[in-house]
């Protein structure tokens, strides 16, 4: 059960010269049971405590949305720009922002510090110089050589790592 998210807080220009945010409630929170809301709620968002509270209303300001991805659970919550020009509104675009489902609502409170990436698999990426690189395929050479064998990019890295 997932109950806190992070995100981030994106610009949605409407037009004429109006500018508002957007943020993606992410695939993970949408998919938990305690979720209170579906693609085409009509939501109030409004600003309490320095954090955004979003909660159903027959007469909200907002409305969740579905993205367009067929393979993305995520959904976007479009921040009225009434709401972004409230004097408590706590974010600027490029803000990380936790989301968590409290009851029947969601509350979204600004990240102290900007969460790590997840990497996939490992991998190493090395910028070099031409001449750094003949001496990387010199070694290359040797390697097989020594260990009669293909040399892996894992195993030449840390052989010139010293590793």
């Amino acid at each position: 059960m997932v109950k806190l998210a992070v995100s981030k807080i994106v610009a949605h220009n409407i037009g004429l010269n109006v500018s508002t945010h957007r943020l993606y409630i992410p695939a993970g929170l949408v998919r938990d049971s305690a979720y209170p809301f579906k693609a085409g709620d009509s939501v109030l968002v409004k600003v309490e405590g320095g954090k955004l509270v979003v909660e159903r209303s027959s007469d909200g300001n907002s409305k969740i949305a579905q993205n367009t991805s067929a393979s993305s659970f995520t959904q976007r919550l479009f921040i009225p720009a009434s709401v972004v020009r409230d004097a408590g509104y706590p974010f600027k675009i490029g803000d990380y922002a936790e989301v968590e489902i409290v009851g029947d609502r969601l509350e979204i409170r600004k990240c102290l510090e900007q969460p790590k990436k997840q990497r996939r698999g490992k991998l190493t990426t090395i910028l070099i110089r031409r001449e750094t690189l003949r001496k990387l395929k010199k070694v290359l050479r040797e390697q097989k050589k020594k260990l009669k064998r293909r040399v892996t990019y894992d195993e030449l890295i840390n052989t010139l790592l010293g590793e």
